[in-house]
């Protein structure tokens, strides 16, 4: 029979409640929630972290420079271009398969050998198997033990213990770069019987190159001569990994001329455009240009081409996998500039292995014509790069330095125009005023000893007396000279466009020679401040400005650089030089007899009027006493156009130089070569 009483057990402990579910099905709830909240956060919210971190992994970009601009002069012609520059590269990518391959090769060439080998073999016999090793290592352990480490050629290290091998280890990482660099020298063996060049691989540079540019090109021969890019052209297959790449180098048609004002370029990288897209990836960048010198410096931004660049999807070893994006780079701007090259090449010639410098002037717009500077360098032999045995030859020969505008030098008799300018506006000479001039005055000579007798302000300044401007210096005043010397621009940079002009010119006074600890200014100092020497400093740059300010009857001139199409006359932020109109043309008139019966003879050209003043000063270099030779002119004196500054260092104490004999004829030689070019222009009525 049935049993009722374990029936109703049965059903009792069915309908029993167990009270501990519900909270497993709230805890349950609970993390079914979290873990699709979850999900939910990471695969929706933060999607565009991911796809960001993604694409950071799997994307680089490439900056690619743009070739720059060209230089031309206020003509028209080329100063500066670009030439093409060829180089047999290799993208490391296309080699993969060589590298795998022999890879394998060398992996199943040392297997074969370890097979050989085994633990607790004699070293001896090691040896006879794998032949003597590069390197062994043996180190004096407790009871005479010797521990080895032996070091094969073949990526095999051997440990032993008293010559017995204990422990046999090969080098995957050396295996795999000894494969890529033999499959790169492969390469490069095909390239040497091509054009018969002994090219050579460094294998750090091979690390390098795979550590920091793998996306890059490697080069493997650079700057290929014309008839090793036909050689190449001609003989390597298309579908060779070896390519020719083209780059631009910079190109100088006139070579040396101009040098330091044109400047010259280094390599450098080039930084992407802004705004431009893949900022936040990894970029690689090839090497462009940057100006280091000269208007290539100045002018770096306009003459820098616009950076082009490539985004590649990349696989999980680095290499490029699929280009995504590409913007082509392009060439910079041109520059024109105010330089004439037929001058610049007169002045060059004219300078003759001198050292000095020689800078003309438009009067009017303070355009540049000619800025030369001697010694000066081939530009062409500092491109692609400047070789150690350039940089030294040029370092030797002072070349580096851009005379113009960094150096310095008492400008001489030159500066006598600037102590009778401050005599006239002070009342303490009228321009019939004489002195007597008896070859000394207080212990300092004239450079004619023999003395000009009774002299006038015209005279004194055709035949240079120094006794007139001894004594018109000490009754003018040290602060009245220095006062119009800065009114002139003398103290301070003219801010031509060209980089380290310097501006330590100086104008000097009394407080100035005090605060040095020099001692108290003295009546010798104004004397010889007059005629220009002491340790009054200026440029020869600031000489041609002060030329062509003079001209006009102004006080600064403004140069420049750049060339203004229509020439507009400039307003430079002078004013007139506060003279009376007879004052000036006194001033003038000496001038113009330094050209006819003067100083400046040598200056002369017939059919134009020249004003002019010559100037010879002092210096002491290396412990020698040399001299300088200066001329300053403008011309034609009744409507100027051109201004000139010619300075000439002596380099021999034994030699006497003078601004007449040895600066003239140089801006004689400009002059005319300007006046052949640019016709004499007539003054217009009023």
């Amino acid at each position: 029979m049935f049993n009722h009483s374990y029936k109703s057990d049965l059903a009792e402990r069915h309908v029993q409640f167990n009270k501990r579910l519900p909270f497993f099905y709230y805890f349950f709830a609970v993390m079914f929630v979290i873990l699709f909240g979850g999900l939910f956060w990471h695969q929706v919210i933060e999607q565009p972290a991911y796809l960001k971190s993604e694409k950071q992994q799997a994307h680089r970009r490439i900056i690619q420079p743009g070739s720059r601009g060209n230089i031309l002069d206020r003509n028209g012609k080329l100063l500066v271009g670009n030439r093409a520059r060829f180089s047999a590269i290799v993208y490391l990518d296309r080699l993969r398969q060589e590298f795998k391959k022999d890879y394998y090769q060398k992996v199943n060439a040392l297997r074969k050998v370890k097979k050989q080998l085994f633990i607790d073999m004699p070293v001896s016999h090691a040896i006879d198997i794998l032949g003597m090793p590069d390197d062994i290592t043996k180190t004096e352990m407790a009871e005479g033990n010797v521990r080895s480490t032996l070091k094969f050629s073949n990526y095999l290290t051997l440990k032993a213990n008293n010559n017995i091998v204990t422990q046999i280890r090969s080098d995957n990482d050396k295996i795999i770069w000894q494969s890529r660099i033999d499959v790169i020298k492969k390469h490069m063996a095909t390239m040497k019987k091509i054009i018969g060049r002994d090219v050579k691989l460094e294998r750090k540079n091979v690390i390098r190159h795979f550590d920091q540019k793998l996306l890059l090109p490697l080069p493997l021969v650079t700057d290929l001569s014309p008839e090793e890019y036909a050689a190449l052209i001609e003989q390597v297959p298309v579908d060779s990994p070896v390519q020719i790449f083209t780059d631009s180098s910079r190109y100088y048609p006139y070579g040396p001329a101009a040098a330091h004002s044109i400047g010259y370029v280094i390599s450098d990288y080039n930084e992407a455009e802004e705004g431009s897209p893949g900022q936040d990836l990894k970029t690689f960048k090839m090497k462009g240009k940057k100006g280091k010198t000269g208007l290539e410096n100045s002018f770096d931004d306009l003459l820098n081409g616009k950076t082009g660049l490539e985004i590649w999807l990349v696989d999980p070893m680095g290499f490029q996998y699929k280009m995504l994006t590409k913007q082509a780079p392009s060439q910079g701007s041109e520059l024109v500039t105010s330089l004439d090259i037929d001058l610049q090449l007169t002045a060059e010639k004219a300078m003759h292995n001198k050292i000095g410098a020689v800078v003309a002037m438009d009067v009017n717009s303070g355009e540049v014509l000619v800025l030369a500077s001697a010694p000066n360098y081939n530009l062409n032999s500092l491109t692609p790069y400047i070789p150690q045995t350039v940089y030294d030859k040029i370092e030797g020969k002072g070349a580096w330095l851009n005379r113009a505008t960094q150096g310095l030098y008492p400008p001489g008799s030159t500066f006598k125009l600037v102590t009778a300018i401050a005599g006239l506006k002070n009342d303490i000479i009228q321009t019939d005023t004489h002195h007597d001039c008896h070859g000394q005055l207080w212990g300092m000579a004239c450079w004619n000893y023999r003395g000009h007798g009774p002299i006038s302000l015209i005279d004194s300044l055709s035949q240079s007396c120094n006794v007139y401007y001894y004594q018109l210096g000490i009754d003018t005043g040290v602060d009245n000279i220095s006062y119009e010397a800065k009114k002139f621009g003398m103290g301070a940079p003219t801010g031509i466009e060209l980089p380290y002009e310097t501006n330590r010119m100086l104008v000097p006074g009394p407080e100035w020679k005090n605060k040095r600890g020099l001692g108290k200014w003295k009546r010798g100092d104004t004397a010889n401040l007059s005629i220009g020497q002491g340790y009054l400093l200026v440029t020869p740059l600031q000489m041609a400005c002060f030329a062509a300010s003079l001209a006009r009857n102004e006080t600064i001139t403004q140069p420049t650089l750049i060339h203004d199409p229509y020439n507009r006359p400039r307003n430079h932020g002078g004013e007139k030089i506060g003279v009376t109109l007879e004052q000036y043309h006194a001033l003038i008139q000496g001038m113009k007899n330094a050209t006819k019966t003067g100083t400046a003879k040598r200056l002369a050209i017939p059919g134009i009027e020249i004003a002019a003043k010559t100037g010879t000063s002092q210096v002491r270099a290396k412990g020698q006493k040399l001299t300088l030779a200066w001329t300053i002119a403008f011309a034609p004196v009744d409507n100027p156009q051109i201004a000139i500054a010619v300075m000439v260092e002596g380099t021999d104490p034994n030699e006497h130089l003078g601004g007449g004999k040895h600066a003239a004829p140089i801006a004689k030689a400009v002059m005319s070569k300007y006046f052949e070019r640019y016709p004499v222009m007539t003054k217009p009525k009023l």
